[in-house]
């Protein structure tokens, strides 16, 4: 007795080229959220001297996209010290453009 499966490497064929687009909308959303991130990080930063204000940057990459700050008092701006109160910008920029981010990806 002999089993022949007839369509497997059509099957497989769809199978990867769905994986493949599924893969190419996803890595659109994640760059979509570095560039949120960017703008609302851009929009909240406090501005003495604008300098940290123009450093916020989006940074592409595959699968993943970051937002940064490259100004070293970045941190302590937006986090705080015992000498300074937090004027967050990066973490609320964070947390509304992951939030989008889970949404959109929920939504595929």
């Amino acid at each position: 007795m002999s089993v022949e499966i007839l369509g497997v490497e059509a099957t497989i064929a769809a199978i990867g080229s769905a994986v493949e687009e599924f893969d190419q909308e996803v890595d659109a959303l994640i760059q979509k959220a570095g560039q949120e991130g960017e703008q609302i990080a851009t929009s909240l930063a406090a501005v003495r001297t604008g300098l940290m204000k123009s450093n916020i940057a989006y940074i592409p990459g595959q699968m993943e996209s970051y937002t940064i700050s490259p100004i070293y008092y970045s941190i302590f701006v937006d986090q705080g010290t015992v000498k300074m109160a937090a004027q967050p910008f990066a973490t609320p920029a964070y947390d509304i453009a992951s939030e989008n981010l889970k949404l959109g990806i929920q939504a595929l």
